[in-house]
């Protein structure tokens, strides 16, 4: 669009009937000025983007450290309306219209040399991000991370409402996949697990592209899938079990009162919301695996079986002994049919029944050996005092048979001369080699 711009050239003075008038001679120059420009037709977020965000190239680039992302600020927050750099009163925006009988006319105030400065100050503030402060109580199992912390009861269902649950997240992690249209999609999978600390529980996954959007559909997918554990004495298990579910294996050992929950800490956190107060329990093979872990330790849960039920079955009454009672027996559960035609010898083991013949390798669980068996001098060792080590042992047990003589009744002899004879024996079969 073209337009004639006005130049000043020179200036005359001019003088009739005692007027004076000036004249002033106006140079007309065409120019061209666009009405279109940067700052008119684009907004604050398009102009933010241009500044927030990085090619596509950059961001690929292996070379050096990535900087961090510039952030968005809002302008316009610290500022009131009516301010500006001069410092104004402007009646209707920052002061009122009326004060009492009179009109407010609009005036300039002292200028405010700190206000900039305390301006800026306040965006600078808000690229700080501030991380949400938790309880000890409210923490998860590691600082800030959202694994293992609760999150409430579920959504109401209805005229259902989920009073005196509560919900806990047990497993997170980012998944992904492709679409022809859209081609590789993220999101978030989280296992999240709730109770009412009563026996009723349940537990689902939920999958969305955030995180807290998943924790909140898994809570509400594990509130439609609800079961209730029995629990012996409202407390512990009544027996206990192992389970393997794929590659996890999960072995749980009943507890008195008073011992706590001792274990992994999803099993350990599911316990407290399902209401198991005492527990033992380990997992082996894959520890990392908290899907099988918690299907493997509900599995065990729902099969276990009750002191009544395991009476019927057999016929037999369940009697329980205690060390703190002295191991004084205690019926516990009697059969609705007892079966008379069964021997004593044919009475079965309870671990044994309720494990369904199985036996649990204990070797499994015992602790780690000391580092000085793994040096070359502990086979030394062995080699000198490997015979002996059940030496002290053996007398005691000669004198309690045999009030209190060292005596053994394979030889008929009262002093220790028959274990200096098989220990001479020891030595000798063990240098045989060195004879040749």
């Amino acid at each position: 669009m073209s337009v004639r711009r006005a130049v000043l050239c020179s200036r005359t003075l001019l003088s009739y009937n005692n007027v004076n008038t000036t004249l002033y001679c106006v140079q007309y120059n065409q120019c061209r000025w666009n009405r279109s420009g940067f700052l008119q037709h684009l907004d604050a977020d398009r102009l933010w983007k241009s500044v927030t965000t990085k090619s596509n190239q950059a961001l690929s680039s292996p070379r050096g450290k990535r900087t961090s992302k510039t952030q968005k600020k809002d302008l316009n927050r610290g500022q009131n309306l009516g301010d500006g750099k001069y410092n104004m009163l402007w009646p209707g925006l920052n002061s009122p219209v009326i004060r009492g009988r009179d009109m407010v006319d609009r005036q300039r105030l002292p200028e405010n040399p700190e206000r900039m400065k305390k301006l800026i100050e306040f965006r600078e503030m808000q690229q700080v991000k501030k991380r949400r402060k938790f309880s000890p109580i409210e923490r998860g199992w590691s600082g800030g991370n959202p694994k293992g912390q609760f999150f409430g009861p579920p959504d109401p269902i209805g005229d259902d409402k989920f009073e005196g649950f509560d919900s806990s997240l047990l497993a997170m992690s980012p998944v992904s996949h492709m679409e022809a249209k859209y081609g590789r999609v993220r999101s978030m999978k989280t296992l999240v697990f709730i109770g009412n600390k009563d026996g009723l529980c349940g537990f689902s996954i939920g999958r969305a592209p955030g995180g807290h959007v998943a924790i909140h559909r898994g809570k509400n997918r594990a509130a439609k899938k609800l079961m209730y554990i029995d629990r012996c004495d409202g407390h512990t298990v009544y027996h206990d079990f192992h389970v393997k579910f794929g590659c996890s294996d999960v072995y749980v050992w009943k507890q008195p009162e008073g011992t706590g929950l001792d274990g992994h800490r999803t099993i350990k956190r599911m316990c407290e919301l399902i209401g198991i107060k005492n527990l033992k329990f380990r997992v082996e093979g894959s520890v990392k695996n908290y899907h099988n872990t918690v299907r493997a330790f509900l599995y065990g849960l729902l099969t276990q079986r009750t002191h009544q039920q395991l009476a019927d079955e057999t016929g037999l009454y369940v009697v329980e002994t205690r060390e703190e009672c002295d191991n004084f027996p205690r019926v516990i559960a009697s059969p609705k049919q007892p079966n008379t035609d069964i021997q004593p010898h044919e009475i079965p083991d309870y671990d044994m029944y309720v494990q369904d013949g199985k036996v649990v390798d204990e070797r499994t669980y015992t602790e780690e050996l000391p580092f000085y068996t793994k040096l070359p001098g502990w086979q030394t060792h062995l080699k000198k005092h490997l015979y002996s080590r059940n030496f002290e042992v053996v007398k005691h047990n000669m004198r309690v048979a045999n009030d209190g003589k060292l005596f053994h009744h394979m030889k008929g002899v009262e002093n220790n001369e028959y274990i200096v004879t098989q220990k001479r024996k020891l030595r000798s079969d063990d240098n045989s080699h060195y004879r040749k």
